[in-house]
């Protein structure tokens, strides 16, 4: 009974990992490359939407401004464009928190037997849990954004009148914009900043939730060890 409350729960998945984990026990699982790819892979998926949502909401201002759609119809089609980039980004990223907890759950399983055989060797921590990464995704998914606003706040404050990347702006944060496009035809190109609110929310939050998920899942899985871990003898 002592033995097996030593021995955390390893579930299918963590065995996998712990697989993976010694198959890379002769590489650098922790170099910039694998880092970069990491965060590229679910980023793809960020500034995939954000073109998508940027063309949709071009084609919403468009109709409304050439009387093809009235603006409350406008409106609308943009507030469910910006639904389903919340719920999206929160599904991908969910599963992206819950890999990132059971390959925790899996390099701590590999801590402790290290410990216990005094045999070191590097873990693969790149897609370890930790929410800063989350953080990190969000902040790849909002860079364009943050980059032209600063850049027009900066050419405003100088010139008063600054408009160039009007354009630029509107598109990338076409996810939100057109619905205050909707109401107000010569709506500032400064409301795309409500784009970065929306970008960033789903990402952590789905991250963090699904992190959760899946750490409650070995907690429990350790208590009942604990509590019947010996019942088969």
């Amino acid at each position: 009974m002592d033995n097996e409350k030593k021995n955390p729960v390893k579930s299918d998945k963590t065995q996998k990992n712990i697989s993976e984990n010694k198959q890379k026990k002769t590489k650098k699982p922790n170099g910039f490359g694998a880092k970069v790819g990491y965060y590229f892979k679910d980023s793809l998926f960020l500034y995939s939407y954000i073109l998508v949502g940027g063309f949709i909401g071009a084609a919403l201002m468009y109709m409304q401004k050439t009387d093809i759609i009235k603006n409350y119809v406008a409106a609308i089609f943009a507030v469910i464009n910006a639904a389903l980039y919340c719920v999206v980004a929160r599904n991908i990223f969910y599963k992206t928190g819950e890999d990132a907890a059971v390959s925790k759950h899996a390099n701590d399983v590999e801590r402790r037997h290290m410990i216990e055989t005094d045999n070191y060797f590097e873990l693969d921590k790149t897609k370890e849990y930790d929410i800063k990464k989350a953080i990190i995704f969000a902040v790849i998914g909002i860079l364009p954004q943050v980059i032209l606003l600063i850049i027009k706040t900066v050419g405003t404050i100088f010139s008063g009148n600054f408009t160039a990347l009007d354009g630029g702006i509107r598109f990338l944060c076409g996810i939100i914009y057109p619905v205050f496009y909707a109401f107000d035809e010569t709506a500032s190109a400064f409301y795309g900043a409500f784009a970065i609110i929306i970008i960033v929310v789903p990402v952590i939050l789905g991250y963090y939730l699904g992190a959760k998920k899946a750490s409650k899942v070995y907690e429990k899985a350790e208590k009942l060890k604990e509590e019947f871990g010996d019942s088969g003898k």
